[in-house]
């Protein structure tokens, strides 16, 4: 599966980079759902250290509407995973799950096709609006975690 992209974000905060993308989404329409914090999960349930990982799952109410009027079982991609992970202290990566190359497999309605490609840019134009910190450098003791 083809990824819409992946941005690296250098000096700056997996948290601090959250509340950036939450805002951006919001500019764009988007509800976030959940966050799965995957490195709490893992210290929790099963004791071990893991490096900060999280998921955010989001959606456009009114385009999830329309998708699942078109094609109701499209609710297996719904809401869209978008994944970040803090690779170094400091450095993180965005990487959110390709919506159009998801739906396009199989569906043959252009009118789906075209609610795809539409969720695809906003999620572009979102996550193409973060930017580094605005000030300061992060902790690198604590953001590693």
């Amino acid at each position: 599966m083809t990824r819409v992209f992946k941005k690296t974000i250098i000096k700056s905060a997996l948290e601090s980079l959250i509340i950036q993308l939450k805002e951006e989404l919001a500019k764009e329409g988007f509800t976030i759902t959940a966050v799965t914090d995957f490195q709490q999960e893992f210290q929790d349930r099963l004791g071990t250290h893991f490096k900060k990982y999280k998921i955010l799952s989001v959606h456009v109410p009114y385009l999830s509407q329309q998708m699942l009027s078109f094609e109701p079982l499209e609710g297996v991609v719904l809401p869209c995973s978008i994944t970040m992970i803090e690779t170094h202290p400091g450095e993180v990566e965005i990487i959110p799950v390709n919506v159009t190359e998801l739906i396009s497999h199989d569906m043959q309605d252009s009118s789906l096709q075209n609610l795809a490609v539409e969720v695809s840019k906003r999620l572009e134009r979102a996550i193409g609006n973060l930017e580094r910190e605005p000030t300061g450098t992060p902790d690198l003791f604590t953001s590693w975690g």
